[in-house]
């Protein structure tokens, strides 16, 4: 009899473990609907068919939710490299190669200050007088 047998249904399933114990068609309902998932088009209980559900054991995780996180997330991940490189750019070549070139410039620059004064007189400017007639014309006239 029944009460000597662990799967009075034959199964396969230990009544234990079987949630129809009388019924050899069934031996699982997931979502405790009463409906075994053989029968049952939401195993689940999450109002997605198991046809169209991605998970269709796991109520929780529904699609749409999957997919919104990891576009966000996919997004998110985008926009630091995107910022990563900008700030890279503008490290290696905005902060190390401009100053280096500025300098060169401002070089060039007080050199042939001085050498386009001496040109047009008869005595040579020394870097003294130069400083001072910038100075002088820093503060707005000549002393």
């Amino acid at each position: 009899g029944d009460n000597a047998d662990d799967d009075a249904d034959d199964d396969g399933y230990l009544d234990e473990n079987d949630d129809f114990p009388y019924d050899p068609t069934e031996w699982r309902d997931t979502d405790g609907d009463g409906i075994g998932n053989n029968a049952d088009d939401d195993d689940d209980g999450d109002g997605i068919s198991d046809a169209d559900d991605p998970y269709p054991l796991i109520p929780t995780l529904r699609f749409d939710l999957l997919e919104a996180i990891a576009l966000w997330t996919l997004a998110i991940l985008v926009l630091l490299l995107l910022v990563f490189i900008f700030a890279f750019v503008l490290w290696f070549r905005g902060g190390r190669s401009e100053g280096r070139g500025e300098d060169e410039r401002s070089e060039q620059r007080d050199d042939a200050t001085l050498e386009d004064f001496d040109e047009g007189h008869d005595t040579p400017l020394s870097e003294e007088s130069l400083e001072d007639a910038e100075e002088d014309a820093a503060r707005g006239g000549f002393e």
